[in-house]
């Protein structure tokens, strides 16, 4: 199958904007999952720093949302870095085909 060299550049420019996309998507969450935790780890030290006894009864479910979210960061960002390494294989591979590069 032979694809044209202009067609070929328009799939190099998709390839280019996914690949910015999935880094992009990737940062951000990180940002979300790191602030999300860091929330929660300061909610959970600073019930532990009351004098209540009602107010460290709840420390303990929100250490373990902590750990929850933290498992979730974790899967998401292994799914994420699993699109990501597609998204630039593509584009590496659109590159071959143009020649972009020299090996």
């Amino acid at each position: 199958m032979d694809i044209d060299r202009h067609d070929l550049f328009e799939l190099y420019k998709m390839a280019t904007e996914t690949d910015r996309y999935e880094l992009e998507l990737g940062w951000k969450l990180v940002q979300f999952f790191t602030a999300l935790n860091s929330g929660l780890i300061g909610l959970g030290f600073t019930l532990l720093g009351s004098d209540q006894l009602l107010s460290k009864l709840y420390t303990i479910p929100i250490f373990a949302v902590g750990v929850l979210v933290s498992s979730i960061a974790i899967l998401s960002r292994r799914r994420y870095h699993e699109h990501s390494l597609r998204a630039s294989y593509k584009k590496t591979l659109i590159e071959s085909e143009l020649k972009l590069y020299d090996h």
